[in-house]
């Protein structure tokens, strides 16, 4: 899951080699991994805590930890002492680096939003893609997502479809035949999942994330180079 915050740090500096001669650039691709992943996917778990006890696929390297109580009371001094850190590190380089703070602060609030009641935008109907395996223990547990109000069956034929616009707007409007091939393959695994049936549906997931980490992981290596959203 690291890799999606990598994706999207590197993102606006794909093609431009000259960043990696940059010390800075450095410290905010290192909050990239561990900090900012430890923020958001550490306010999440000690929110969901009762939906984690339901979810089978949690308690794995792949899904995440299923943390007790006392562990997750460790949390907020743990991610505040490793987030202070390459904040105050840019700051010392340079005054200006004192911005990094403000984004940082932007993701704080943006995951409080989402995690954090009254708000707490993920037990509402919002979110698809992600919750399509977590359909049961969200029922019980309250969380009315887009997946739970719909019923497996329609949410999964809404994601498929809006896959495929995806595929087909990034063709229109990039021209990008890789980028567009790996929305295919992404439905094609993701529908190919969803028929094999129940009692594979839980193997088949775990499969199927790790092909498309994989995947996921040499696009961004050639999206970055050849400036695919430049």
């Amino acid at each position: 899951m690291w890799f999606v915050l990598i994706w999207f740090y590197l993102w606006p500096t794909g093609g431009y080699w000259s960043v990696f001669h940059s010390f800075p650039f450095y410290i905010g691709l290192l909050s990239s991994t561990l900090p900012l992943n430890l923020l958001m996917f550490g306010i999440n778990d000690m929110v969901d805590f009762d939906v984690d006890q339901l979810h089978t696929r949690k308690g794995s390297y792949i899904f995440g930890a299923r943390a007790s109580r006392s562990e997750l009371a460790q949390l907020p001094l743990l991610m505040a002492v490793i987030i202070l850190c390459p904040i105050v590190v840019l700051a010392v380089m340079a005054t200006e680096r004192v911005n990094s703070a403000l984004w940082v602060l932007c993701f704080l609030l943006c995951n409080i939003v989402y995690n954090v009641p009254p708000v707490a935008l993920a037990r509402k109907p919002y979110d698809l893609h992600g919750e399509m395996v977590d359909i049961e223990g969200d029922a019980k547990c309250g969380k009315n997502t887009t997946v739970v109000k719909l019923g497996r069956l329609k949410a999964q034929w809404l994601m498929w479809t809006l896959t495929a616009c995806a595929a087909l707007v990034t063709y229109i409007l990039l021209g990008s035949v890789v980028l567009t091939t790996y929305y295919l393959i992404d439905l094609a695994l993701s529908v190919y999942g969803h028929t094999r049936g129940a009692g594979s549906l839980e193997k088949d997931t775990t499969t199927i994330f790790k092909v498309q980490s994989i995947l996921g992981i040499l696009y961004l290596f050639f999206a970055w180079s050849s400036q695919v959203f430049a």
